[in-house]
C-alpha cells in the first residue's frame, strides 16, 4: 500500500512538476509557431528533453538513496553500540 501511494505521489508531483516554466515548452512553442521546426523534430527534441531530465534525476536519485543508506546504517551502528 505504501509502494503504491508514494510512486502514485512521486508520477502526480512529477505532473505538476513538468506544468512549471521551463523545460523547453517556450522554445518548442516559439519555434514550431515560427515553423522552424517539423514534427520530427519537435518530438526528437521532446524525447530528448525526457530522457535527459529522467536521466539527471534518476542519478541523484540513487546519489542521495546511497548517501541516506550510509547515514542509517552509521546510525544503526552509534545507538547499537
Amino acid at each position: 500500500m505504501t509502494d503504491s501511494l508514494t510512486i502514485t505521489s512521486i508520477f502526480l508531483l512529477g505532473c505538476l512538476h513538468a506544468l512549471e516554466p521551463g523545460h523547453g515548452k517556450t522554445f518548442l512553442l516559439a519555434y514550431t509557431i515560427g515553423g522552424k521546426l517539423d514534427l520530427r523534430k519537435i518530438l526528437l527534441l521532446t524525447a530528448s528533453l525526457l530522457v535527459s531530465h529522467f536521466g539527471v534525476l534518476t542519478a541523484i536519485a540513487i546519489l542521495f538513496n546511497l548517501i541516506i543508506a550510509e547515514f542509517a546504517n552509521e546510525f544503526i551502528y552509534d545507538i547499537s553500540h
